[in-house]
């Protein structure tokens, strides 16, 4: 072994270690920010399923408080039911904007 691979064998083996615990280092934060956009689409997942569970329920018995007010009860249930096809109308027409806010708001929890 020459003289000058004593002197550099040393760093060659800190610069691999340092690049491995770079790699490792980067790993761990992708980890990381995976685990938060994943844990904050889940809670967000189950608040919007018992939301849903809360307005169906909901939707049923003001279906059946008008239908019971107009003498039939299927007519509460056609003005409710008239009532999400418009809403959803609007959905349908703001989609873009929609959009564009959920892709912003990933963007944004992926950076922090």
């Amino acid at each position: 072994m020459t003289n000058a691979e004593k002197i550099f064998e040393p760093i060659f083996d800190k610069a691999q270690a340092y690049t491995k615990t770079s790699c490792d280092l980067i790993k761990l934060q992708m980890l990381d920010k995976s685990a938060s956009v994943g844990a904050n689409i889940f809670s967000r997942l189950l608040l919007l399923s018992l939301t849903l569970l809360f307005i169906f329920s909901l939707s049923i018995a003001i279906s059946l408080l008008i239908g019971e007010a107009l003498g039939k009860t299927y007519y509460g249930f056609f003005i409710v039911t008239g009532f999400y096809f418009v809403a959803s109308l609007v959905v349908y027409l703001i989609h873009p904007a929609i959009k564009s806010c959920v892709n912003n708001f990933i963007i944004k929890q992926s950076q922090n």
